[in-house]
């Protein structure tokens, strides 16, 4: 009876003496009882048995867990791998875009800026050749202009060379003052000249400049977002024209319909060249050359002309068009 109350209060103690917080008494009690009692160190071996599983199975839930978490950890860290790779790759890719527009704006500004600065010349030559292939009525044609300026007064020179007319080729030379609504026209192929009056200034000082580099001002004046949309399109290459080094501006938004190029010169930075070319409908070359204090006061006397016959003219325009050429002479 006594053996059996003293194997119940030690198996009552079995748990705290697997986990050994024990006196050393205590401890020195439940070894000499279970050296001595068979059933009872049976008992024990079987309580540590069970114990040495349940730790054995929550080792191997730690294990697993601890496997589990260091392939999330994993999977998270080449995330975030790809995720910087991909903000790397972002950064770099925008940092080339903007680079580009920053190039193709300073490129373009700065031709801007410079054909500004041509308002301020008192004497100067700009002589205009555009060529013309006109694909669906398949002819040819080639024009001439040559502003002369000096002094506020002015002459314009017109020829063309057309391909598809059996007549002479026709030509006309214009003077006038500056900011005056009468001009002199003087047309040589028909031996005629005309007085002309209209209701609007024929030119402005500033309006042969406008008229050359209408392209690089039309892309020049554009801001924000429409800038960016505009100079996005644009591709930019090095080329040689008329034997001095040029950036070539090409403006394709649709590559199957056709592309237009502004070829500007290195050196001086104003345009020098204009190609457009609409695929099977129209292709338009243009090339400009400046030349400053070469004009002398005589290239812009109205000539005498005999046998030519004289006509006084008014030559009105409607108020759209006049806004319009307003709008370019500013």
């Amino acid at each position: 009876m006594v053996k059996n109350e003293e194997c119940e209060i030690v198996r009552d103690l079995f748990p705290s003496y697997a986990e050994k917080i024990l006196s050393k008494n205590s401890e020195k009690f439940i070894e000499n009882h279970i050296n001595n009692c068979y059933e009872c160190k049976e008992i024990f071996k079987t309580l540590q048995n069970e114990r040495e599983k349940k730790e054995n199975e929550i080792s191997l839930n730690d294990q697993l867990e601890a496997k589990c978490l260091k392939k999330i950890n994993k999977k998270l860290l080449l995330l975030k791998i790809i995720f910087i790779l991909i903000i790397l790759i972002l950064v770099i890719v925008l940092g080339l875009f903007f680079s580009k527009i920053n190039h193709i704006n300073n490129i373009i500004k700065t031709s801007y800026n410079k054909t500004q600065e041509l308002k301020n010349l008192e004497n100067y030559t700009i002589s205009i050749q555009q060529h013309d292939i006109n694909y669906i009525d398949i002819n040819e044609s080639i024009f001439y202009t040559k502003y002369y300026y000096i002094n506020n007064n002015y002459k314009i020179e017109n020829s063309w060379d057309i391909s598809y007319e059996d007549t002479e080729n026709p030509s006309s030379s214009y003077y006038g003052k500056i900011n005056s609504n009468q001009r002199t026209e003087i047309y040589d192929d028909t031996k005629k000249i005309i007085n002309s009056t209209s209701n609007y200034n024929y030119e402005t000082k500033t309006s042969f400049i406008n008229f050359t580099y209408l392209d690089i001002s039309n892309y020049a004046k554009s801001n924000g977002f429409l800038n960016i949309f505009l100079i996005s399109g644009i591709k930019v290459r090095n080329d040689r024209f008329n034997g001095k080094e040029c950036y070539v501006l090409r403006f394709q938004s649709d590559p199957s319909e056709g592309y237009k190029e502004i070829w500007i010169e290195k050196e001086t930075m104003l345009p020098v060249r204009i190609v457009e070319d609409l695929f099977n409908k129209l292709y338009t070359e243009k090339t400009m050359i400046l030349n400053i204090d070469t004009v002398n006061s005589i290239d812009v006397e109205i000539p005498d002309k005999e046998g030519y016959s004289i006509e006084n003219i008014n030559t009105n325009i409607d108020d759209n068009t006049k806004e319009i050429i307003e709008q370019i002479n500013q």
